[in-house]
Formats: structure tokens, C-alpha cells, sequence
């Protein structure tokens, strides 16, 4: 039975998605503060369930730390849907985002996706295009060096990378990270480009080629690098 931690200030709201999920078969925690949570046991849940610290000047700061410790999907639940919210949240480490007030077949349904793209393989390695893929930690490495990304990051590299014959458009590389209809903007594809030339730049690489007018595709390849 898979474990989620709720974190809402809101009793009420706490109370029915507790009650909810509990309903649909997964045992639920719940608490007003993460702060509420020893650290240490962020690490037993398979998912998180977090409001956006509305009176913190560090919010998404919040949700990258969170990230770290709990090393399970996060979704985060906010009043704010403003654009500039979503994207900031899902650049911080954020698996999902969802706008209060939402529906809870459709939080069931985005949980339930969550929690399936988290389950564990057998295989957590591939050697694609030249580089090491890890699912467990959400790393590449290459020759050059070693990239840690968020799980959006990760997985935008290595549909692309998979299929480096092919060009991807901003809207099928939205399609495949949100499987359920999201309420995001095309803008986060754009912002996990940037992010990820951005880190790959610091070990001297651009593994993503901009073809203009159709998308974007991958350009690195070294056939040199194998798993011990």
C-alpha cells in the first residue's frame, strides 16, 4: 500500500483528501506544517501531497530541499495560477501542480500517474547516446562529467535521447511529460531547455540541438562509454 503525506494548513481541506485517498485504497498522513514531519521520515512516503508556503519568501526553495530529502514525487496544491507560479514550482523539483480548488478524481488520477512513473525498475541504468542514464538519482553521466536534474529534466533528456533520430515538437515533449492534462503552460518546455543546457554547459556540453520552426532534437553522442 503506497504512503502519502498530505501537508495543507487548511483543516478542512486536509480532512477530505485525506479521506479521499484513504477511500482509494492508500494509507495517508497528514499534517498542517511540513515542519510537522521529522526529516528523517520524509523518506518513508512514496508520495507528498504539499500546499505552497504561501508567507514564505523561500517557496520554491521549499519544494527543491523537499525534493532532496524525500527523494519521492512531490505535488504541490495552490491557490496561485498564475503562470509565473506553476513554471517556478516545476523548475524547483515539483512532479505536478495542481490549482486549488481542483477536483478529486482529477487529484486521484495525476496521484495515481505519479506513483506509477515512480515505481521502481529493474534496469535503473541505460547507456543512451553515449551517456549513463540513472532513474534512481535522475542523473546523467558522460565523459565529461555528471549532471544531477530534476525528474522532468531527466525524463525530457532521455525521451530525447532515445530517439535522437527524431525532432520533437514543444507540444510532444509537453504530451509525454504530462500525461494527464495539466494545468501548465508549453512555456515549462522552454524553461527545461534553458535548465538543462544550463547544466550541461558546466561540463563543456550541449547535448540539445534547436531546429528552428520544428523543435528540438539530440546532438551528443559517444560511443566510448560503457557500464562496468
Amino acid at each position: 500500500m503506497e504512503r502519502i503525506l498530505i501537508v495543507d494548513e487548511d483543516v478542512n481541506n486536509r480532512t477530505i483528501v485525506k479521506n479521499q485517498l484513504t477511500k482509494a485504497g492508500y494509507q495517508v498522513s497528514a499534517k498542517s506544517f511540513i515542519e510537522d514531519v521529522e526529516r528523517r521520515k520524509l523518506g518513508e512516503y512514496d508520495l507528498i501531497l504539499a500546499e505552497l508556503m504561501e508567507t514564505s519568501c523561500d517557496a520554491y526553495g521549499f519544494i527543491t530541499k523537499l525534493k532532496e530529502t524525500a527523494a519521492c514525487p512531490v505535488i504541490i496544491c495552490s491557490a496561485r495560477t498564475n503562470e509565473s507560479a506553476i513554471v517556478d514550482s516545476l523548475l524547483a523539483g515539483a512532479d505536478d501542480y495542481v490549482a486549488k480548488p481542483f477536483r478529486m478524481p482529477e487529484l486521484t488520477a495525476r496521484i495515481k500517474v505519479a506513483l506509477q512513473k515512480n515505481t521502481p525498475r529493474a534496469k535503473e541504468e541505460d547507456v543512451i547516446s553515449g551517456m549513463v542514464f540513472n532513474s534512481a538519482d535522475n542523473s546523467v553521466i558522460a565523459k565529461e562529467g555528471e549532471i544531477c536534474m530534476t525528474r522532468n529534466e531527466f525524463r525530457l533528456c532521455r525521451i530525447l535521447a532515445k530517439n535522437r533520430s527524431m525532432t520533437f515538437s514543444k507540444e510532444s515533449l509537453y504530451e509525454y511529460i504530462y500525461e494527464v492534462d495539466a494545468d501548465t503552460q508549453l512555456r515549462t518546455i522552454t524553461e527545461y531547455i534553458y535548465s538543462v543546457r544550463k547544466k550541461f554547459k558546466e561540463i563543456q556540453v550541449n547535448p540539445i540541438k534547436t531546429v528552428w520552426g520544428m523543435g528540438y532534437r539530440w546532438a551528443y553522442v559517444d560511443s566510448s562509454l560503457q557500464i562496468d
